[in-house]
Parts: structure tokens; C-alpha cells; sequence
């Protein structure tokens, strides 16, 4: 285990779990994060962006919360 994303007091936060590497959220290492959409988390060498679209209400989204993590393609490798 390496990180672990919970949703806290109406917001992402990100929390290392004592990986060995650390975990990275723009490029300063962290143990716990707030995330804000357009963050990049590194860890074990991957680049991932936080991305949190709020276009709907809260009261039309039923229960489910939705995260997507688009790996960062700027370094050319797939």
C-alpha cells in the first residue's frame, strides 16, 4: 500500500500510508493533502492530475461521488 484517497469535510485528501518512496503532490513530498483539481501526485514514478469537476448540483448527484485520475502524458511515455 502506498497512498490512500479519502473524502474528508467536503473535500479529497490525500494520505501517504509510510511508502518507502513518499508520496508527491507538485513535486513536495507529503504524509497528508488537500487535493485542488490540477494537482499532480507522483508516486513510484508515476505522474497522475487530481481532476474535480463540480458541474452539478450535489442534490442531483445521488449518492455516488466520482473521482477520475488521468495519468500526465507530458512526459511523451505511455
Amino acid at each position: 500500500q502506498h497512498c490512500q484517497l479519502r473524502y474528508r469535510l467536503g473535500q479529497f485528501v490525500l494520505y501517504d500510508l509510510g511508502s518507502r518512496g513518499g508520496t508527491f503532490v507538485n513535486d513536495m513530498r507529503v504524509t497528508e493533502s488537500a487535493l485542488r483539481s490540477g494537482d499532480v501526485i507522483s508516486l513510484a514514478g508515476v505522474r497522475l492530475v487530481y481532476v474535480m469537476e463540480d458541474t452539478m448540483p450535489r442534490s442531483e448527484r445521488g449518492g455516488d461521488t466520482q473521482v477520475n485520475v488521468n495519468r500526465d502524458d507530458r512526459s511523451g511515455q505511455s
